[in-house]
């Protein structure tokens, strides 16, 4: 094959278009691929963080944060599987205190108990305690027993 001279008979495409089409299509693939991989995962990452019992450390390793700046994403997604696991109900009478805060528990105050150890807190405190232990699983602030995996959904 004779070096190419610049002089075409019919279609000429000179090799530095076709690379930087290639490339340019590569790039554009791989943009829409983790776009929608970011989509997915944020959407069900959570889910399968908290079903699995999976530490919950592994949500910084593998959900990338803007520089200086705190992400949200994963947290309201987290804070919507701890609300369907362990629904939070008024309580009808006042009860001991909760171990997070040191406040007593009022009657008509949303309070989670947990199912394997029976422990109860205030919705909002259980809730930031477990979404800032980012070094375990989920675990009784009182007795540390883990959750039961079966009970997130």
């Amino acid at each position: 094959m004779a070096p190419f001279d610049g002089n075409c008979a019919g279609l000429c495409i000179e090799p530095w278009r076709v690379v930087r089409w290639v490339l340019f299509a590569t790039s554009v693939m791989t943009l829409a691929t983790a776009m929608m991989l970011t989509f997915h995962c944020n959407v069900h990452f959570p889910a399968v963080i908290l079903t699995l019992n999976i530490p919950l450390q592994f949500k910084f390793a593998l959900h990338v944060r803007p520089r200086g700046g705190k992400s949200t994403a994963w947290q309201f997604d987290a804070q919507a599987c701890i609300e369907r696991a362990y629904p939070a109900q008024a309580l009808q009478a006042a009860g001991d205190s909760c171990v997070i805060c040191l406040e007593a528990t009022r009657e008509g105050q949303l309070c989670r108990q947990l199912p394997q150890c029976g422990h109860s807190f205030h919705a909002d405190c259980v809730d930031e305690w477990w979404l800032r232990k980012g070094d375990e699983t989920l675990r009784c602030p009182t007795c540390r027993q883990a959750a039961p995996a079966t009970a997130i959904v």
